[in-house]
């Protein structure tokens, strides 16, 4: 009967360790998904925030003439991306005035969560607006309506 006793307790231990041993292979694969997640959440975060500033640049930029206009509205964009962004550093901005229209790119480098591997990913994004010209569009207008009248 004492026999019987301790080899109904050595079951009952050995299965309690199976759980311990499947739990060493599930836990560090759980929380590898869980980083992963997170570093692609970051490196979403951190692209809509540079195409947010593209954008808003690229708007406010179509009524700047001057060039100091444009420098100061490229430094409000860099002090933005720098304080909004989570991974992202190595931050420029350029914006481009064409004939037509206003180009504005955003660029920084994403870190890596790999870092021993010295990875880093280019984040660029940009914008373009399509200059307006109100003047020549008033001027349509009064045209179209003095043929109507």
């Amino acid at each position: 009967m004492g026999g019987n006793v301790k080899s109904q307790n050595m079951i009952n231990h050995n299965l309690k360790a199976s759980y311990t041993v499947e739990n060493s292979f599930i836990m560090p694969l759980f929380i590898i998904i869980i980083v992963l997640l997170l570093y692609v959440c970051f490196y979403i975060h951190d692209a809509v925030i540079l195409k947010n500033v593209a954008l808003k640049l690229a708007i406010r930029a179509e009524s700047c003439e001057e060039d100091r206009q444009r420098a100061e509205l490229r430094q409000e964009g860099i002090d933005y991306i720098i304080e909004k962004t989570i991974c992202t550093q190595n931050i420029d901005v350029t914006i481009e005035n064409n004939s037509g229209n206003i180009k504005v790119t955003c660029t920084g480098y994403f870190s890596s969560a790999l870092k021993w591997m010295n990875q880093t990913g280019l984040l660029n994004q940009s914008a373009t607006v399509n200059k307006s010209r109100p003047d020549n569009y008033i001027r349509m207008i009064n045209a179209i309506n003095n043929v109507i009248r």
